[in-house]
């Protein structure tokens, strides 16, 4: 049922997918100042979590997932998107942290798993 309704809105997908990518850039750059709320700390961890869960499941959505092979590329896909994400922090003052990418990959893994138990 639900891969009749992805398959069907294939193109809503991709539109979702790149806007939900977009915002995730565009949170991930702004300055740390310019931030809407003050966190505490290690709520960003969580935060890291929760983006990069439904950004892989998004991901399996759109691509229809279902190989091996399609299941590794979307996990060096999103992998290699966290890493260049936290790199690419350090020019807008905000810092690359190992654990930030760790709890990205997590979230990444968590997602595509939620994708596999639902199809």
């Amino acid at each position: 049922m639900l891969r009749q309704w992805l398959s069907r809105n294939e193109k809503k997908l991709i539109y979702l997918l790149v806007i939900y990518w977009v915002l995730i850039f565009v949170g991930t750059h702004m300055p740390l100042d310019e931030l809407p709320v003050e966190m505490e700390p290690g709520v960003d961890k969580i935060i890291h979590f929760l983006l990069y869960f439904p950004l892989a499941f998004l991901l399996a959505a759109q691509r229809q997932i279902q190989t091996r092979a399609q299941w590794v590329s979307a996990l060096g896909i999103l992998l290699a998107y966290a890493a260049f994400d936290e790199i690419s922090q350090i020019p807008v003052n905000r810092s690359a942290e190992f654990l930030d990418w760790v709890l990205d990959s997590i979230g990444s893994v968590a997602g595509l798993y939620a994708y596999r138990k639902v199809t």
